[in-house]
């Protein structure tokens, strides 16, 4: 998909420091940050821990305001709120809610009637696979079922801007492909702007248009990459590909290189 029209997210020269414990310095977590996510577009932030990726998106969604510099969302401060999506890594579906119920709840914030909710949640539920589970717990669900209620429910509000925290690194690796396929297709059909996080390479290379490389303590912009490899992004041609190998081999030797040269990191110093 191509991106089209003005930025959906815009990151200009963003700092953004936390309180430490009585008598030590505050930690600086992001340090001028500047970064464009346009409207339709995929944007990856990719980098090892301690680099503020999940700062950034809560900043992005209006939880965070910055120490320095300034976000937008189309043109105005971020605000919690249905044109916001957000998929979290751990899922956070309600225990004692059916799935039809999780993605009912997060609709309660668009205005829509009690039956046209229920409507939108059964039709999403359908999207993401699930429409024949919407009266299971979180509980019976596995990981990826837990996820794809997740994703039906950020998406159900049909949000402009879609930010997503690892949402799939707890998954094995054949449910991770599959719900990246699914995130693809979904992404290509609703044209909602996409903020994604993840440390895994290859999922950065094989979702985004481009990849924004963070470095660590404080997180900062080290490059960004734009990812013009046609798509769909699947099977042996695509990850057997030279510009597919010379992308991940660009990218993971920038990744080792940060962890072996972070003070922070328990792999500082070793040899490399």
């Amino acid at each position: 998909m191509s991106a089209t029209g003005r930025a959906a997210l815009v990151l200009s020269h963003v700092s953004k420091s936390f309180a430490s414990p009585a008598g030590r310095a505050p930690t600086l977590a992001l340090r001028d940050v500047s970064l464009s996510v346009p409207q339709g577009g995929f944007t990856t932030l990719l980098g090892p821990s301690g680099c503020g990726k999940t700062t950034l998106l809560r900043l992005a969604d209006g939880l965070l305001t910055p120490d320095a510099g300034s976000v937008e969302v189309f043109g105005a401060p971020p605000r919690p709120g249905p044109d916001i999506g957000f998929v979290f890594q751990s899922y956070r579906l309600l225990p004692w809610a059916s799935a039809l119920g999780n993605v009912e709840f997060a609709l309660r914030s668009t205005g829509l009637a009690a039956p046209e909710r229920r409507a939108r949640a059964r039709d999403w539920l359908d999207r993401v696979g699930m429409g024949g589970f919407g009266d299971a717990h979180p509980g019976a669900l596995s990981g990826g079922m837990r996820q794809r209620v997740a994703l039906a429910r950020a998406l159900a509000c049909e949000p402009k801007l879609l930010l997503m925290d690892e949402p799939f690194a707890s998954l094995d690796a054949h449910s991770r492909e599959l719900m990246q396929g699914e995130l693809t297709a979904l992404w290509q059909r609703t044209g909602a702007a996409v903020l994604f996080v993840t440390h895994s390479v290859d999922e950065a290379i094989t979702l985004s248009d481009t990849v924004v490389l963070m470095s660590p303590r404080p997180g900062r912009v080290s490059e960004t990459l734009e990812i013009d490899l046609p798509r769909p992004r699947r099977g042996a041609a695509f990850f057997g590909s030279a510009d597919y190998g010379r992308m991940r081999t660009h990218l993971a030797e920038a990744m080792r290189e940060m962890v072996m040269s972070d003070p922070g990191s328990e792999f500082y110093g070793r040899d490399r």
